[in-house]
């Protein structure tokens, strides 16, 4: 049986790590991209829906706190909230609002069906139930 003698010199080596380096520096950008950056409207499921039923719902891998500041966050844009208490449910959200006592009953039901599709649209994972009062 025949051995082999080949024998690497370090030379050799140190050419084909320089090599290995200088392609995968100059391969990688070089140069700024021309592409902007997409930002899509939050729908609640941050990024992640699916079709599949045998997978997790997003309300049991979302926390409550994290819901409590998204739709914090979403009723900032509603005006004429005096107060408002969140409460869950499983996955249904119960928002009670307070608003001012100039407004009326037309105002206050309008605010109610805007406030409830506001947040069934970028919380489909709950059912949410909104009642506004003086």
């Amino acid at each position: 049986m025949e051995k082999n003698n080949y024998k690497i010199r370090p030379a050799a080596l140190v050419l084909v790590a320089v090599a290995i380096s200088l392609t995968a520096v100059f391969s990688g950008c070089t140069k700024e991209s021309d592409l902007k950056q997409q930002r899509y409207e939050p729908d609640g499921f941050q990024g992640y829906s699916n079709t599949n039923p045998n997978l997790f719902k997003p309300y049991t891998t979302m926390s409550y706190q994290e819901s409590v500041d998204y739709i914090h966050e979403l009723l900032t844009s509603v005006k004429g909230i005096s107060k408002q208490t969140l409460r869950f449910k499983g996955n249904e959200v119960l928002l009670d609002l307070i608003v001012t006592k100039q407004m009326g009953e037309e105002e206050m039901t309008r605010l109610q069906t805007e406030t409830q599709q506001l947040l069934q649209r970028h919380l489909p994972e709950y059912q949410v139930r909104v009642t506004v009062d003086k």
